[in-house]
């Protein structure tokens, strides 16, 4: 199958890395203990593929503040507004009739949570929902970075 009729550079891979990052759960005034926190992700050109997993081992929610994931290892791209996958979720509070949904927004290093009500509408989760002496939270994703 022919690849196009560039030399051998416009094809040369130039920009790959994979690492490790420390993923948080943030919403102001609240803080969590962690069993298992980690984060990795694999950059290929501007794309940003990666994975979270954190499992809580002590109570750190409350507040009604809003809640995020923050210490992506990039800053998304200003026009960037990516969908994540959220894999599985243990001992979170949620709405019976609303999906908790995930994004990395344009200009940001984190993930912003949220509960779907229909197509067109949605709720901010709050730390609230986080308030539970054991948490299991598993994201994956890709952004574009800046």
């Amino acid at each position: 199958r022919s690849l196009g009729t560039g030399s051998v550079g416009d094809r040369t891979l130039y920009d790959y890395e994979q690492g490790t990052f420390q993923p948080e759960f943030t919403a102001t005034g609240d803080s969590w203990s962690y069993a298992v926190k980690t984060g990795a992700y694999t950059k290929i050109g501007r794309l940003v593929h990666f994975g979270i997993k954190f499992q809580t081992n002590s109570t750190g929610g409350g507040s009604g503040n809003t809640m995020t994931i923050t210490g992506l290892p990039y800053t998304s791209s200003s026009d960037n507004q990516t969908g994540v996958s959220i894999g599985q979720i243990y001992n979170v509070q949620h709405y019976s009739s609303m999906q908790m949904i995930a994004n990395v927004g344009p200009g940001a290093a984190a993930v912003t949570l949220a509960w779907s009500i229909d197509d067109a509408a949605w709720l901010t989760t709050t730390a609230s929902l986080f308030d539970k002496s054991v948490l299991l939270f598993i994201v994956g994703g890709t952004y574009q970075a800046a």
